[in-house]
């Protein structure tokens, strides 16, 4: 059988020559159907180096935009995201919001009070009532001062002209009502700088904005950011700023419904009717520990996990790289460094290791939870009489 055409060979058998059945055609036919071996370009022996599997320890970043060595590869990564929106936008303006540090004792002080009023959402209200912004859309980034460590926020408007007496007036609005009003030529709550009128593409104004991102502040962060229990975001966007992908479906809240043994654990009267008992209010669980900034980026590469590298199927029967995590391995990364051979440093947080090295790694509850990686187990006292039984 041709394989291009798909018609059978029907070369006539030569005088004397017996009829030749169909296998043995395949067989003598050097186009002959492949076998499934050859299709998937597998071999018996297992020397074939592409199925082969190889294993590595990753170590595990904090993926905290306030780290050295985790913030540089998420900006790239929301550059492009941001890029797509802002090629969108019909004009596109930047402007510099900052706080006057006399209004509050401290920079953290002055900060929670702008979340707190929502500050940030007010001036966007009150430029889209006044008909000055083309979309509602907007892109923020914080930053802290060198000397003061106080917040200020550079913004990104789709607008082609909004008037500076505006953006100061509504702004200026946020002045604590205890204080009395400015003098001289201090402003009401803040500066306000237009930082740039225009950007001549789409591209040049993701890269403006995301620079304060991908660099690190040459004084550091300051200290009270640092130790900080929570989250101060480095940068933020408006609702609906980013697109939703299509098909997607909104994930409606689901009501909770107690089970019996929750429902026996809250110590009300059987007869009581109030929202826990039935079943409006979720059981609140303990709330765990929050770590501070600094902690979480002090963190950063201290645990490893087990990597594996293989060749799989995807759902179209096509053959391709998959990566699959074996486990958490029970020493830190910088130990299992100094252990293994440096010639297996991949990279500064990935190291090569071999297959019979995986257990050893790998701690005893995650190998015994592994099929790939079986650990031989004594068997209980039942079990060993039911098997001198059967014996």
């Amino acid at each position: 059988m041709d394989r291009k055409s798909g018609k059978q060979d029907q070369r006539p058998a030569l005088a004397g020559e017996p009829e030749r059945s169909d296998a043995e055609r395949r067989e003598a036919s050097p186009q002959g159907r492949d076998t499934y071996l050859e299709t998937i370009r597998n071999v018996v022996d297992g020397t074939c180096a592409r199925f082969e599997s190889e294993y590595f320890v990753l170590a595990c970043g904090c993926r905290s935009w306030y780290c050295p060595d985790c913030c540089l590869s998420l900006a790239l990564q929301l550059r492009e995201r941001l890029l797509g929106v802002l090629e969108t936008f019909e004009a596109c303006q930047m402007w510099t919001l900052t706080i006057d540090p006399e209004l509050f004792p401290s920079p953290q002080e002055a900060y929670l009070y702008v979340r707190k009023r929502r500050s940030i959402s007010e001036l966007v209200r009150g430029l889209r009532t006044r008909g000055y912004l083309i979309t509602n859309r907007y892109f923020y980034v914080i930053e802290w001062q060198k000397k003061t460590e106080m917040p200020h926020w550079h913004m990104l408007f789709d607008a082609r002209r909004i008037p500076f007496e505006t953006v100061c007036e509504i702004w200026n609005r946020n002045r604590p009502k205890s204080m009395p009003p400015a003098d001289g030529k201090r402003p009401g709550f803040g500066s306000v700088r237009f930082s740039a009128p225009k950007f001549k593409t789409a591209l040049y104004a993701a890269r403006y904005a995301t620079k304060y991102l991908t660099k690190q502040p040459e004084h550091g962060y300051p200290s009270w950011v640092r130790m900080f229990q929570g989250r101060i975001p480095r940068f933020g966007v408006s609702r609906g700023f980013w697109p939703t992908p299509a098909g997607r479906e909104k994930i409606e809240s689901q009501r909770f419904n107690p089970s019996e043994t929750e429902k026996a654990t809250v110590s009300h009267d059987p007869n009581c009717f109030c929202e826990l008992c039935r079943g409006e209010t979720e059981l609140k669980k303990p709330r765990r520990k929050t770590r501070t900034i600094g902690e979480r980026v002090e963190n950063c590469r201290h645990d490893a996990v087990v990597m594996k590298n293989y060749v799989g199927l995807d759902m179209d029967g096509h053959f391709v790289p998959k990566r699959k995590c074996l486990g958490r391995a029970v020493d830190p990364f910088a130990d299992l460094k100094e252990k293994l051979n440096p010639d297996r440093e991949l990279s500064d947080r990935k190291l090569r290791i071999e297959p019979e090295e995986v257990s050893g790694i790998l701690g005893e509850d995650v190998r015994r939870d592994r099929a790939e990686w079986p650990v031989d187990h004594t068997l209980n006292d039942e079990a060993s009489r039911r098997t001198q039984n059967e014996c």
